[in-house]
C-alpha cells in the first residue's frame, strides 16, 4: 500500500494475484464456448451472406442493404425459412414477393426470364438459396455460429405471421433492383435473452 500526493491510499495488487479480466465483446467465440449473440450480430452475418450469394451463386451485379428494421415486414410474401440448431433455435427466412423469389430461383438455375418455372422449383430453389447461405454464416470468421447444426427448410406461400415469444429483425435487400428481405427469427428462450443493439 502506498499513499498518493493527496494522502489518499492507492492498494496495488501483487502481481501473482489473479484479475477477472472484463468479458469478451458480444458474439466473440472462446474456445468451443459460444458468447450470447444479438440479433443485430444475426442480421449482420445473414446479410453478409446473402451478398455473397447473390453476387457469385446468383450471379447479381450488385447486392445492396435498403434498410433494416425490428420486426417482420407485414406484406403479403412468400419465401423459405431456414432453421439453425443448437443451444437455441434461430431460423433464417428469404421473404419476397412471388416474382422476387421467381427471379431468385431463375438466377439459381441460370435460367432466362423468359423460361417457364413451375411454383416447386421456384420453392425449392429458395431453399436451396438459403441452405448456401446458412453455410456461409457457419463459416463466419467469428466462429460464434459454427457449432449450430441446418435444420430443413420450409417454403411458405401468403402473410407471414409470427406468434408471442419471437423476437425478429429485417433487412430489406436489392437483388439487380429486385426486392428481397432477410429474416432472422429468434424464438422461445433465445428471443428472451437477446436484445438489438
Amino acid at each position: 500500500m502506498c499513499l498518493d500526493d493527496e494522502g489518499a491510499k492507492n492498494v496495488t495488487l501483487a502481481p501473482d494475484l489473479p484479475q477477472e479480466a472484463p468479458p469478451p465483446p458480444i458474439g466473440t467465440a472462446i474456445g468451443r464456448d459460444r458468447r450470447m449473440t444479438t440479433l443485430a450480430d444475426w442480421v449482420e452475418a445473414g446479410v453478409g451472406a446473402m451478398k455473397e450469394v447473390g453476387t457469385t451463386v446468383l450471379g447479381c451485379g450488385e447486392v445492396e442493404v435498403l434498410r433494416t428494421f425490428d420486426g417482420l415486414d407485414g406484406g403479403t410474401e412468400s419465401g423459405a425459412f431456414l432453421p439453425l440448431i443448437g443451444d437455441e433455435v434461430v431460423e433464417l427466412g428469404l421473404l419476397g414477393p412471388e416474382a422476387s423469389c421467381t427471379f431468385a430461383a431463375r438466377s439459381l438455375l441460370g435460367m432466362g426470364p423468359e423460361e417457364e418455372m413451375p411454383p416447386g422449383d421456384v420453392a425449392d430453389a429458395c431453399c436451396e438459396i438459403l441452405n448456401i447461405a446458412s453455410g456461409l454464416v457457419k463459416a463466419h470468421p467469428s466462429g460464434v455460429f459454427e457449432p449450430m447444426k441446418t435444420g430443413l427448410p420450409l417454403f411458405v406461400r401468403g402473410h407471414v405471421v409470427f406468434h408471442e415469444g419471437v423476437l425478429a429483425a429485417t433487412a430489406q435487400l436489392s437483388f439487380d433492383g429486385v426486392p428481397l428481405s432477410l429474416v432472422v427469427v429468434l424464438r422461445g428462450e433465445a428471443a428472451s435473452h437477446r436484445a438489438t443493439t
